[in-house]
């Protein structure tokens, strides 16, 4: 019996992406405003998300999407627990941690429960780096890691850790010269084989940027420096991609921006400018890797609403979806669901309170046996060809030439081809 492989085809044809865009939710206000940062999946099948403003006092919320789809106001913050939050992210117990604005001169740590009790671990003020905390990251020591993009002895921010009794830690001081503005917009750390891995928007040699290594004990290694090609300001979260290589974007202060490769040493490579209707003055935000081995972003288009690309390979790059200010507005970076289809959230747009949206992808499914192959998809994922190659090397697709029958809520494909090939995929009409 042959394998098969099924491919979900994402190839542009100029009449429309494969993926299906949908709204999910329209923030209200009163059920959250402005949602600040990407989703995160949950164990529970959940994804959940933070708002910077919104809610029941107006200072910002938890919130959940559950597999069906549906919107749950989870807990809201009244300012005594903080407020604000910069996104959200999970921890080894099963419970939400992240950062909030305190007073005018401090921030906390909290931990929330999926249920939407919030818990403030700890407050603390300026020399601990007091302007905007970002994105958590748990170790496998149990500790989480983070940076601000301020505060500090230079006021160019600081990077912490911090226990889940709240115990926090500086580990390191940007002082302009190792990098200023530390995880912008918002950035979390990221964990490769215990070291973490960041980006500064500023600072450095040129005082265009950095990236930098960390040890959790506090070592701070300053392991390149943009300018050039490869952008000025790297922007969002690193990706440590499949191959062992970390992704990003850096913009050129809103004038371009441009997608960037970097070892674990610092070697910095410039893959893609970001150029026709995703060029001139843009704020990308971090990539995501997704089952299909692309790699998708979302950036926001100042004057215009944003767009989510994806990024398949030497200068190619190709718009899969773009806001129109009724379905969202400033999009942040994406995360593919247990489901494998993109999610995220726009902090503006909808009824102007931002908004959660969907990107599906079709869904092929086969069966087979010694004599016949069988392939199936949902009749409402309309406009698809079924193609098939023997071969990925130099593929030559062919369309298959029997027509889909329509079984209950499915297309079927039953022997679609004389001899069988090893790789399908739907394609865009």
């Amino acid at each position: 019996m042959k394998t098969l492989a099924l491919l979900f085809s994402a190839s542009w044809l100029g009449s429309g992406w494969c993926q299906t865009f949908e709204t999910l939710h329209y923030l209200t206000g009163a059920d959250g405003a402005e949602p600040n940062g990407p989703l995160v999946r949950g164990s529970d099948g959940c994804l959940y998300g933070a708002t910077s403003s919104g809610g029941v006092w107006g200072q910002g919320t938890i919130f959940k999407l559950t597999p069906t789809g549906q919107f749950v106001s989870v807990a809201s913050f009244n300012g005594t627990n903080g407020s604000g939050p910069s996104g959200v992210t999970f921890g080894a117990d099963g419970n939400l941690y992240g950062t909030s604005q305190g007073s005018n001169t401090t921030w906390n740590v909290f931990r929330a429960s999926t249920s939407g009790a919030i818990t403030v671990l700890g407050s603390y003020n300026e020399t601990m780096g007091a302007a905007f905390p970002e994105l958590l990251v748990q170790a496998p020591d149990g500790v989480f890691y983070g940076t601000t993009q301020q505060g500090g002895a230079y006021d160019y921010g600081v990077a912490f850790s911090v226990t889940t009794n709240g115990l926090i830690r500086v580990l390191a001081t940007f002082d302009g010269t190792n990098g200023a503005f530390p995880g912008f917009d918002p950035a979390a750390l990221v964990l490769r084989q215990g070291i973490l891995y960041g980006t500064t928007y500023e600072g450095g040699s040129n005082w265009c940027g950095t990236a930098f290594s960390l040890t959790t004990n506090g070592v701070l290694t300053t392991l390149a420096c943009f300018g050039g090609p490869q952008g000025i300001g790297p922007r969002g979260t690193l990706l440590l991609a499949n191959d062992g290589s970390f992704y990003g974007v850096a913009d050129n202060h809103e004038s371009s921006a441009s997608i960037f490769r970097m070892t674990p040493e610092g070697v910095i490579s410039t893959l893609c400018t970001l150029s026709g209707p995703l060029g001139g003055e843009s704020n990308p935000s971090g990539l995501i890797q997704a089952r299909d081995g692309y790699l998708y972003g979302s950036i926001i288009l100042l004057g215009s609403n944003g767009a989510v690309y994806r990024f398949s390979g030497g200068e190619a790059l190709d718009i899969v979806f773009q806001f129109s200010n009724t379905n969202g507005s400033d999009p942040w970076q994406l995360v593919q669901g247990a489901d494998g289809n993109l999610y995220g959230a726009t902090s503006l747009g909808g009824v102007d309170y931002g908004t959660v949206f969907a990107l599906t992808f079709p869904q092929l499914n086969s069966t087979e046996t010694s004599n016949q192959i069988v392939l199936s998809w949902p009749t409402n994922q309309t406009g698809f060809t079924l193609q098939s190659s023997a071969s990925l090397i130099s593929p030559a697709w062919l369309n298959c030439d029997i027509a889909p029958a329509i079984v209950g809520d499915l297309f079927v494909v039953t022997n679609p081809i004389s001899a069988p090939a090893d790789f399908f995929r739907l394609m865009r009409q």
